[in-house]
């Protein structure tokens, strides 16, 4: 039987597999971290989604107004939200169909976690998707760094 860390390493494995995410949470504020994600999964290659309801598009890329207005291609979907707008907008992707969901620290809570475990779908929680994308860069090679020191790193 594999413990929580071969677990979490599994699930960790196959969203960054994933080719197609899109990413909630972008914002018209260039300083969000939102942004910084969808900015550095473009730049490691991924195809991104922006989703934001108040955008048109983001950085000239059509930005979509609900997860249920995403391409079918995409696999996977990232939260940079509150956990109150995470979970009003989690049944949008439960209907879309789409598996691997990957919650940014802050962007989910208990409710969320048990509506994904009821749907019994993979996700991701409380780790910075930015520290396991490889080429993993900057201030997130440092965070790996300590994570592993901790023993917290799952893969």
């Amino acid at each position: 039987m594999m413990n929580k860390k071969e677990m979490d390493k599994d699930k960790i494995e196959q969203f960054i597999n994933c080719n197609n995410i899109a990413v909630v949470g972008v914002s018209r504020n260039e300083k969000k971290f939102g942004n910084y994600i969808f900015d550095q999964l473009k730049e490691k290659g991924k195809i991104v989604f922006p989703v934001n309801p108040y955008l048109k598009e983001y950085k000239i890329q059509k930005c979509f107004n609900s997860n249920l207005e995403l391409p079918d291609e995409v696999e996977a979907i990232i939260f940079v939200t509150k956990p109150n707008i995470t979970n009003k907008l989690l049944a949008s992707v439960f209907e879309k169909g789409i598996k691997n969901i990957w919650f940014q620290q802050g962007s989910s809570n208990s409710e969320t976690l048990k509506m994904c475990d009821e749907k019994k779908l993979q996700y991701v929680h409380n780790a910075c998707v930015l520290m396991y994308a490889e080429p993993v860069k900057s201030f997130h090679k440092v965070h790996e760094f300590i994570w592993k020191l901790l023993g917290k790193y799952a893969k």
